[in-house]
């Protein structure tokens, strides 16, 4: 069927034209034979032709949608507030940027004696933690790590006393360890290193992890041990090894450190060694090689043993002229030795000797080892001696003997005393007497010359 208005094709059974909206009436039948009319519907009158009905404006929905968009903006206006403009977010805000003074303003102006929320509180907690970690840092200075604890302090902040109790203590300590460092530094520079150490030390008690005085504490140790080691050598050039050691053990308690004055006190020892090993040498390059055996066994007998000295004095011995003074004694009786200079009665001067007491039977046993060849001396009887002293003796090698000398009186001419002794191992000397009175028989400036190795 066609629209009776405006000619549109419609469906059969269309009650109102869907282009133009004009009611349709009922169609046209068409011819029993089935052809089609032999002309189309005559077309209707626009002019004519009644308007479809007008719909009516659903008012209800848009109102619905305008309160909608109303109350979205009303609450995006106050989450705007909220977290943007209100007291408590630019306090956060201020408290996140690290701008403490305008946060507290902001509290004191708009939110004073309100309970602060959870967040405000923790954001307290990481400003008097960062206000710590900036301060030990040493970017924020002392003054304006306490000014920014005492802003954070003021706050009502329930549940972060603590943290701002533990921050304001690690402020004040690291501020007195710092003021410790440079008290120290400043006794440092002064050469006071005694001080430098208390400085230092008593800073790290406070606070073992601060680098700066643990190292400042190990130079001014250094510095210290070498100044009071100079003050213990000065004394040790003195040969007061007993002074410099007692000045070290009282000065040596300012290290704070067993370890590191028995260090100081082994190093004393070991100069004090060196110089009697050099004094020995000197000794023996002058001629007094008894003076220079004896210094090496006084330190011994004082102290205790020591390799570098026994190395000294094996050196000397091998280099040392060998005379009965310090050729090694196996066993012997009434013998002494006489290291100083001595005279016989006719004003002859001899370098020592050793004396054997005749009255008694004296004699002496030597090692020899073959390792002589010749013995030379000078026997006389002592000018101690009583005046009707008369005494012999017999030296023997390998217990043979190879020569006696009897009725040696004080009246006697000194006499000499020459004996082939290569090859012997030992050598013995003994003494006695045909006369009570006292005598006393000296073997002076002798000499054994050593085999060729």
């Amino acid at each position: 069927m066609y629209c009776t208005k405006c000619g549109k094709k419609l469906e059969d059974d269309s009650q109102f034209c869907i282009y133009c909206g004009h009611k349709q009436e009922a169609p046209v039948p068409t011819p029993a034979s089935g052809h089609p009319a032999s002309s189309p519907p005559p077309k209707a009158d626009p002019a004519k032709a009644p308007k479809p009905p007008k719909k009516k404006k659903r008012l209800v929905p848009l109102i619905y949608i305008i309160l909608a968009e109303v109350v979205a903006l009303a609450a995006v206006a106050v989450v705007c507030y909220v977290w943007f403009l209100s007291p408590s977010a630019r306090m956060n805000r201020a408290l996140e940027q690290g701008n403490i003074q305008l946060a507290a303003d902001l509290y004191y102006d708009h939110l004073y004696g309100e309970t602060l929320p959870d967040k405000s509180v923790e954001l307290i907690r990481s400003a008097a933690a960062r206000t710590v970690q900036d301060y030990t840092a040493g970017t924020l200075s002392y003054e304006d790590a306490s000014n920014n604890l005492r802003d954070l302090e003021d706050f009502d902040a329930k549940g972060a006393e603590d943290d701002l109790a533990a921050a304001r203590q690690d402020v004040e300590d690291r501020y007195a360890v710092n003021n410790l460092i440079a008290q120290a530094q400043e006794s440092y520079a002064a050469e006071d290193y005694a001080a430098a150490i208390d400085g230092y030390s008593d800073a790290l008690k406070r606070d073992e992890s601060v680098q700066a005085a643990a190292d400042g504490l190990e130079q001014a140790k250094k510095a210290y041990l070498a100044q009071i080691e100079k003050g213990a050598d000065e004394r040790l050039a003195q040969g007061d090894f007993e002074g410099a050691t007692k000045y070290l053990q009282r000065e040596g308690d300012a290290l704070q450190d067993d370890a590191m004055l028995q260090s100081a006190l082994d190093a004393l020892q070991q100069r004090y060694v060196a110089q009697i090993g050099d004094a020995a040498r000197a000794a023996a390059q002058g001629g007094d090689w008894d003076g220079a055996l004896e210094l090496i066994d006084g330190y011994t007998a004082q102290y205790s043993a020591s390799a570098e000295l026994e190395e000294v004095r094996t050196e000397l011995v091998s280099q040392m002229p060998m005379t009965l003074k310090n050729l090694t004694q196996v066993s012997a009786q009434d013998v002494d030795v006489i290291k100083d200079a001595i005279t016989d009665r006719w004003g002859n001067v001899y370098d020592g000797a050793v004396k054997f007491e005749a009255s008694n039977d004296a004699f002496g046993l030597y090692n020899l080892n073959g390792q002589y060849t010749r013995l030379t001396g000078t026997v006389f009887v002592s000018k101690d001696s009583s005046n009707g002293a008369n005494v012999s003796f017999s030296v023997y090698l390998d217990e043979k003997l190879v020569q006696h000398v009897e009725n040696i009186t004080v009246e006697t001419a000194p006499i000499a005393l020459d004996i082939d002794v290569s090859g012997a191992t030992t050598l013995r000397i003994t003494t006695a007497h045909t006369e009570w009175p006292w005598g006393e028989l000296c073997f002076a400036n002798t000499s054994l010359e050593k085999a060729a190795q």
